[in-house]
């Protein structure tokens, strides 16, 4: 664990982390922060006033006791008194509930700006953030402050301004009585301060490391409650292993976090004990003040009182500060978060300059490119250099690890080429704005998603400026073989595909494919890229769908589509074959057969796979009509 902790001369620096805090709560809610202020002042001040009326009150029943006005009716000006000491209790009940509830409110305004903020931020940046453990650890303690820490800034705002006005009032009245109590009662609070500052500082640190433990804490809960993985733990008896590993991380938290706990109780004991022994120590000054006729009984309470809750406001305040470090930790991480510029997904000046000299229907170039992940040596792929015709279908085909995915996520713009160009018509895409580039793409990846909301939302989501028109999305449907599907459904378009709703429908694997296909089919783009479309598909369903897709002359479209069954390979223009990161073949499915080279060898071999099983039959039939072609 990183030293947390802090020289006691460094106290006083963290008031300057008090201004990033008031500028967040101000740009959340600036009425709600100007209310705050102002009632945690008027808070603060009530105090002094109720203590001054109290010892004013009890100087005056000194002086009557005994006196014969005493006897029968209470005099006016006690009355006054006692009327003041209840309109005093009486306001700061209402001011604190106004209080709380002003708070509650700019609490919640407060944690859904942050959360705001995090996600217009996250959803901003490049794909390779998202891939970065450091970074991931980064946005994740983001998320998970950003939902409780403003609870703790809001009354820790108040809680200062209160304080800093009750010492304020406090500091006044001790110089004009006895000064030098000001330094001791400094000096204790301070003792307190500088061990609550360092195991606040120490906490932090503590769950910034432990969000690795936390993720995996979640994850293994997502794999004990998630349909998804339910029927796998059960076949395979994977309760008691997995519930073994979950204690295991939650026994490492509790391990650190005792750790931390018995520390602070160590270090804090001595601490109270001294502030214990000042105490009485300065509340027998004040009597011996009093036996010496120096102050009145009402001017001892009110001094002993003042000495106690400006020992109190100063303890206060200080712990505030070691809350505002903790809260300023939060806070650093958060504006270093938020300071993050995307590159990829970053503006840029000439795009549309470079944008007007593209066609509808671009012409497409591979020129040299390379590409290595961020934080690894290992190329993906090693200049591959190829063309795209305009309204052409372009099938890669590859081993698994081959880079065909990657290709399609450098096209898509996910990534910047570590070296080489991606043209369209010439163009660089690199000058284009994503939101341009996107224009002319869709794309369907292999991690197909479906969303929580209804079937029709759920196609819209891929043109969402579509989402009113129903005859274009049922067109979409019908294209990717959804549609049927659909006309089944308890509610048809306007059923919620997801269970865990009271009205959801869960789809098959096969059928969630088809909702991620229409949805890429519904943008019409000029581009057209499909990352296993039909792995979920039975092949007559694949078959329908390509035939579908790849004979519609309705509008021209490039296709380029990533697939392991050759029965749709085949069908495709133009096929590329990838290996080892770099472009071994490339030819029509005719000319790679005749050159018996990879692809031939690939091909022949599902063939003979297919034969060995007649599951495959269709499959079969399909494979060797074009196997045939060639003997």
């Amino acid at each position: 664990m990183q030293d947390t902790s802090i020289k006691l001369e460094k106290t006083f620096h963290y008031l300057a982390t008090v201004k990033p805090l008031v500028r967040l709560l101000w740009k959340a809610g600036p009425w709600f922060t100007l209310l705050i202020a102002l009632l945690s002042i008027v808070q603060g001040l009530l105090p002094m006033g109720t203590l001054y009326l109290t010892a004013l009150l009890i100087d005056a029943i000194t002086q009557l006791v005994g006196a014969p006005e005493a006897i029968g009716s209470i005099p006016p000006y006690i009355l006054a008194l006692l009327f003041g000491l209840a309109a005093m209790g009486v306001l700061q009940q209402v001011l604190g509930y106004i209080q709380q509830v002003v708070q509650g409110l700019h609490q919640t305004r407060l944690a859904n700006y942050i959360q705001t903020l995090v996600l217009e931020k996250s959803s901003s940046l490049d794909l390779a953030f998202f891939e970065n453990p450091v970074f991931f650890n980064q946005f994740q303690n983001a998320i998970r402050e950003a939902s409780y820490r403003p609870v703790s800034m809001i009354m820790q705002f108040a809680q200062m301004l209160s304080s800093m006005t009750q010492i304020s009032a406090f500091v006044t009245v001790l110089f004009l009585w006895q000064a030098w109590i000001i330094p001791i009662l400094l000096v204790t609070s301070l003792l307190s301060f500088r061990v609550s500052l360092h195991f606040g500082g120490a906490r932090y640190f503590m769950e910034t490391e432990q969000a690795v433990l936390r993720r995996r804490s979640m994850y293994l809960t997502s794999i004990l409650s998630d349909t998804a993985y339910a029927k796998e733990v059960r076949l395979f008896g994977l309760r008691e292993f997995l519930l073994d590993r979950f204690r295991t991380v939650l026994e490492c938290v509790f391990r650190e976090e005792r750790k931390l706990t018995m520390g602070h109780i160590r270090h804090s004991g001595s601490v109270e004990l001294i502030l214990a022994l000042i105490q009485p120590l300065l509340l027998g000054f004040a009597a011996i003040q009093v036996l010496r006729g120096f102050i009145s009984i009402g001017q001892f309470t009110f001094y002993t009182q003042s000495i106690a809750q400006f020992g109190g406001a100063i303890t206060r305040l200080l712990l505030g500060l070691a809350q505002l470090h903790e809260n300023n930790l939060f806070l650093t991480n958060l504006f270093r978060f938020l300071e993050l510029e995307p590159e990829v997904e970053a503006p840029r000046a000439q795009s549309i300059e470079y944008a007007t000299n593209i066609s509808l229907l671009p012409h497409i170039t591979f020129q040299n490119v390379s590409f290595v992940y961020p934080g690894t040596i290992k190329p993906i792929l090693e200049n591959v250099s190829f063309e795209i015709a305009p309204g052409e279908s372009v099938a890669l085909v590859g081993e698994n690890g081959a880079g065909k995915t990657t290709l399609v996520k450098l096209l898509a713009g996910l990534y910047r080429p570590t070296s080489g160009q991606i043209l369209f018509d010439g163009i660089d895409i690199d000058h284009l704005d994503r939101k341009v580039l996107r224009n002319y793409l869709s794309v369907m990846f292999q991690d197909f998603i479906t969303y929580a909301f209804s079937a029709h939302d759920n196609i819209a989501l891929g043109q969402i400026d579509a989402i009113e028109d129903r005859d274009r999305i049922q067109e979409a449907a019908r294209m990717s073989g959804f549609h049927k599907v659909v006309e089944q459904l308890p509610e048809q378009y306007d059923t919620v595909i997801a269970r865990f709703l009271d009205t959801g429908t869960e789809l098959s694997g096969g059928q969630r494919q088809l909702v991620s296909l229409a949805r890429a089919l519904l943008r019409r783009s000029a581009i057209l890229i499909l990352d296993e479309p039909s792995s979920a598909l039975d092949v007559y369903k694949e078959k329908e769908f390509f035939e579908r897709l790849l004979d519609d002359h309705s509008y021209q479209q490039t296709v380029i589509f990533i697939s392991h069954r050759f029965s749709t390979v085949r069908r495709a223009d133009r096929i590329l074959v990838l290996e080892q990161h770099t472009l071994l073949e490339e030819g029509t499915h005719d000319e790679l057969m005749q050159r018996e080279g990879r692809y031939a060898e690939m091909f022949t071999t599902q063939l003979e796979m297919y034969g060995q099983s007649s599951a495959h039959r269709s499959e079969i039939n399909v494979l060797q009509s074009s196997a045939l072609q060639h003997t």
